[in-house]
């Protein structure tokens, strides 16, 4: 087979018009992370790590009554925990090879079948990841193919046409065994390199604030804050900060 030349292998760039984005969402708990992506279009699927969800659905729903929203709940942590014995490490890294291979599976299908899909959390995922390939020796100069397993499954994302969002917890930050006083994203922390869109969210005075680090689709939000448009509402909508993002669509088309 006659090799093909440079020149062949250069392709136009096609210009993309995809309404969704792909972004990771860190903060604490109840500042309304999983809110905010529930509210994505449907339906969305859930790929759970948190048993987080209760309440909120409801809530969604209380807004987006048809809102179809669906879930594969993965008991990681129930399982790991009682594991026990000589062979605990060892059962604990087959049980995460197990789970990862699972996870991989789900999301692979869910990115085919959904128009939102939600890793919740991303932080326990992450974790995941490290005993199925390391183990307990988690040393972070270990961390290379980690991260381009993390890598692989934001590509995946990105070939799709679904919105998706991945959520972290946050830890405290050190330096030379020393806290700094603050809280950084837990979890693959090259996360938001690869996403269209970072955002931390806090709650302040009963009201969701959604802080924008980076956001590759519309670079004039980044490093700006929002909150709710409305009195009514806790916070930013997911259809609003569409909008946003891709200007000159609309509330329907974020939906």
């Amino acid at each position: 087979m006659k090799p093909s030349s440079p020149q062949s292998r250069f392709q136009p760039v096609a210009e993309h018009s995809r309404i969704r984005t792909i972004g990771v969402s860190a903060g604490e708990h109840g500042c309304g992370k999983s809110d905010f992506w529930l509210q994505g279009p449907s339906p969305v699927y859930v790929l759970s790590f948190d048993n987080g969800l209760e309440g909120v659905v409801e809530h969604v729903r209380e807004r987006y009554p048809d809102k179809d929203i669906r879930v594969v709940q993965y008991d990681w942590l129930k399982r790991s925990t009682r594991l026990s014995g000589a062979t605990e490490e060892a059962d604990r890294m087959d049980l995460a090879q197990e789970v990862l291979g699972q996870f991989n599976e789900d999301y692979e299908h869910a990115l085919q079948q959904a128009r939102t899909v939600l890793v919740d959390k991303e932080t326990d995922l992450w974790g995941i990841r490290i005993w199925a390939k390391l183990g307990s020796g988690q040393q972070s100069r270990y961390y290379g193919p980690l991260y381009d397993e993390a890598h692989a499954m934001v590509d995946l994302a990105i070939e799709s046409d679904c919105t998706v969002g991945y959520i972290q917890s946050l830890k405290d930050e050190y330096q030379a065994d020393k806290p700094t006083g603050r809280r950084t994203p837990r979890g693959c922390n090259r996360l938001g390199e690869w996403c269209f869109l970072a955002m931390e969210h806090v709650r302040r005075e009963g009201k969701f604030i959604i802080n924008i680090d980076k956001c590759r689709q519309n670079t004039s939000l980044a490093d700006e804050s929002y909150t709710s448009l409305s009195k009514e509402r806790l916070g930013l909508t997911f259809q609003e900060l569409g909008q946003m993002l891709l200007e000159g669509t609309s509330a329907e088309e974020w939906s």
